[in-house]
């Protein structure tokens, strides 16, 4: 089988991706029904380290994948649009926003332009504590989290696709399952501990 046969259009993907993200809007406009709607970006998340995960091992398959064509793709999708969002919102935030409120605004754009906007937010504030002005990039959390994991886990398969000649074998897939329970507590007693940083940085 070809990788690109492997890689075929996924309708349901996008149709998951979809109602992720109906959730978290729902969830923001306080739409009847949608209380737990902000476990659309959990989703999002899912689906992203699905699609990313199957994409490079069936490259590392295939004797094709590239850290250099990876970054290179994962950059043209997602960077013009950061600029274009940034750029427009900080014209906006120039004209109407108070001085403190563009100070925040402008360390929050060089944290998001930076991928590291989910420990801005996590240092200054609670997701609902900040004025409306002075969040405007809040959101930018969720694509910085997606970044470091776009940063990390290309070079953890890698290594790992060296260690084990064959991933699905039972070494290989008992430390994966190992490493997600150990990860799940590691996450459940860092929300005890606190509960902001488990949220924008775990």
């Amino acid at each position: 089988m070809t990788c690109e046969k492997r890689l075929e259009y996924r309708a349901d993907i996008d149709y998951l991706r979809a109602l992720a993200v109906v959730a978290v809007i729902g969830f923001h406009y306080d739409l009847p029904g949608f209380g737990g709607g902000f476990v659309g970006v959990d989703v999002f998340f899912v689906i992203s380290g699905y699609v990313i995960a199957r994409l490079i091992w069936s490259e590392i398959g295939a004797g094709s994948f590239s850290f250099v064509r990876f970054y290179e793709r994962r950059a043209r999708r997602l960077l013009p649009a950061l600029y274009l969002m940034i750029l427009s919102t900080g014209v906006v935030a120039w004209f109407v926003a108070p001085p403190d409120y563009y100070r925040m605004f402008f360390g929050s754009a060089v944290s998001a332009l930076l991928f590291s906007s989910n420990i801005f937010f996590w240092l200054q504030t609670g997701y609902f504590d900040l004025p409306t002005v002075g969040k405007v990039l809040i959101h930018t959390w969720s694509l910085s989290v997606e970044e470091q994991f776009y940063f990390l886990f290309p070079v953890v398969t890698w290594l790992w696709s060296r260690l084990f000649a064959e991933p699905t074998s039972r070494r290989s897939l008992g430390l994966v399952v190992a490493g997600t329970v150990a990860l799940c507590v590691l996450n459940e007693l860092w929300i005890k501990q606190s509960a902001s940083a488990a949220f924008y940085v775990a």
